[in-house]
């Protein structure tokens, strides 16, 4: 905590050294949401975001360098928009 109460938080890009921790939460995000996910094939996912920018990637919250929040920033071939779209989707 800072002099004014307030925790010392960062946000980065994700490498792929902390794809454990963004698998972590993500799977945490999506159990609240009633979604059931294995912890293996959700790290397989996160491994393939990170190692292959074109997919997307992860931004990581930190509060005093401990992981607290994840978004994802997902990038899909859209037939719709006749190419690539991209969205967030976060947990914190």
């Amino acid at each position: 905590m800072s002099a004014y109460g307030i925790a010392a938080c960062s946000v980065i890009t994700a490498t792929r050294a902390d794809y454990r921790n963004c698998a972590d939460l993500r799977l945490k995000q999506l159990a609240e949401h009633g979604i059931k996910q294995t912890r293996e094939k959700l790290l397989e996912i996160v491994e393939d975001v990170l190692a292959n920018p074109t997919h997307g990637f992860f931004a990581l919250a930190r509060e005093n360098g401990r992981p607290i929040g994840i978004a994802y920033y997902a990038t899909i071939l859209s037939a719709e928009h006749c190419g690539l779209s991209h969205g967030w989707r976060s947990s914190m």
